[in-house]
């Protein structure tokens, strides 16, 4: 990957969910590590152990993630039938990911007419699967969420500072944002 287009990822991602569904232990490896990238600390991950089956059963009583990460060994006309049920029962702006076991650009080009945002082949490495998260976060949401907040005292010794703190508390404690605090 050039050096521009992972430095276009080197950020803070947004809030977001990802669900996983797969019953490969390389992925579940893979997706094991994405937690301790500092750039998916506003990022919920979650690795089921199912298919697309299981995926579409689960998203007809729950809503679904902003990503969705499903993982198949066979690549047919009954994948992408269950993956036409799994749509339906999916919200509108869920994001599809799939992992699978050929390189085909067919398919590619098949599934991506289909809505799904990236198609990759197994096995995966944990870098290309947190690029791809990555992207397609910053893809949907853009680099919203990051504010910078400026407190000025026009002197010393006004309670700035103490302002300063009771903000960061808050941000941090009850809004559960990753906050950091610079007093100079």
């Amino acid at each position: 990957m050039s050096g521009e287009a992972s430095h276009s990822t080197a950020t803070l991602l947004p809030q977001a969910s990802v669900t996983i569904y797969t019953r490969d232990s390389d992925t579940k490896d893979a997706a094991k590590n994405l937690p301790d990238d500092w750039r998916f600390a506003r990022v919920s991950i979650s690795v089921e152990d199912g298919d697309v089956i299981s995926a579409t059963q689960t998203y007809k009583d729950y809503k679904s993630p902003d990503i969705l990460i499903v993982q198949t060994d066979i690549i047919d006309e009954s994948f992408t039938s269950q993956l036409e049920a799994l749509a339906g029962c999916c919200e509108e702006g869920t994001e599809a990911i799939i992992i699978g076991p050929d390189n085909d650009v067919y398919l590619y080009r098949k599934l991506i007419e289909m809505g799904v945002r990236d198609y990759l082949v197994k096995p995966l490495r944990h870098d290309i699967l947190a690029e791809v998260i990555a992207k397609t976060l910053i893809n949907k949401h853009g680099f919203e969420g990051s504010q910078l907040i400026a407190f000025i005292g026009a002197k010393g010794g006004v309670g700035t500072s103490s302002l300063i703190r009771a903000f960061g508390w808050s941000s941090s404690e009850i809004l559960q944002q990753k906050t950091v605090l610079v007093d100079a």
